[in-house]
Order: structure tokens, then C-alpha cells, then sequence
């Protein structure tokens, strides 16, 4: 009974020996890597948006009779009014910022754009100012950050 005692104890102070007190560590980040991150994402969720205000275009030559309802959707992504002639399918691609990014406040940024509108016929170089409004909301007791992208007028 004694050996099964000294059994039972080593085996508990091995057990506990392996579980130690583990501290959580957490990478710095620097403010150059953290733009690099912010913007890529941005990037891809403007070229996403983008893509959208583009295909809407195109519905609209495409569909007439729906007009007035596809014009409501397009002033939701933008204050521009981008001409499409072609009814083809027009693809997002080659996006690229123009410039630095123009902070206007903690919520608001400004960019130029520069991309490619590819459609089956040809490929157009246009450009595009963009704003990102961000602000962080609370979802499932998690902060989020939720962002809008509008076009605007060169």
C-alpha cells in the first residue's frame, strides 16, 4: 500500500511539473506592417466593390426596364457616373494606388486608383478616387471594424 502511495505522489509532482504556468505572448507589431495589412485588405475589398459598381453598369445597359431600380444600387457605391457601352462582362484587374493615402480623419481615408477594365473586346486604363469610411462596431461582445467604400468624381 506504502509503494502505491510513493506511486500515486511521483506521479503527481511529474504531472505538475509539466504544467507549468504558460504566458501568453504577443507579437509588436510595427506601424508599417499594420499599413501594409490595412491597405491590402482594403485593396481587395475596393477591387471587390469595384467589381460590383462595374457589373451594375453593365446590368443596366444589359436590362433597361430595370433602370431605375440598378441607378437606387449604383448611388449607394458611388457619386460618379462611369459610361458602359460594352454589354459584355467587364473584369476588375491590375489595381493599383495612386499617391499616398490622404487621411482626412481617424474614420476617413482618400485614395486614387488606377486599374484595368477588361472586357471581351478590349482593356481601358481608368482611375478612380475612392473614400473608406471605417468604424468599429461590437458584434458577439467582439470588436469588428466595418468599413464603407464609395467612388467619387475624379
Amino acid at each position: 500500500m506504502k509503494n502505491i502511495g510513493y506511486l500515486i505522489l511521483v506521479f503527481l509532482i511529474f504531472s505538475c511539473a509539466n504544467k507549468a504556468e504558460k504566458k501568453e505572448m504577443y507579437k509588436l507589431e510595427s506601424a508599417k506592417e499594420v499599413a501594409v495589412k490595412e491597405r491590402f485588405t482594403n485593396e481587395i475589398r475596393t477591387k471587390q466593390k469595384l467589381q460590383d459598381y462595374f457589373d451594375l453598369l453593365v446590368l443596366e445597359q444589359k436590362n433597361p426596364a430595370f433602370k431605375e431600380a440598378i441607378l437606387e444600387e449604383i448611388q449607394h457605391i458611388s457619386s460618379t457616373n462611369k459610361k458602359v457601352t460594352d454589354t459584355n462582362a467587364i473584369q476588375i484587374q491590375n489595381l493599383k494606388l495612386l499617391g499616398k493615402i490622404q487621411i482626412i480623419s481617424d474614420t476617413v481615408q482618400k485614395i486614387k486608383i488606377t486599374f484595368e477594365r477588361k472586357s471581351v473586346n478590349k482593356i481601358k486604363k481608368d482611375t478612380i478616387n475612392v473614400t473608406i469610411n471605417t468604424k468599429k462596431v461590437i458584434i458577439d461582445g467582439k470588436e469588428m471594424v466595418s468599413s464603407k467604400i464609395r467612388f467619387l468624381e475624379d
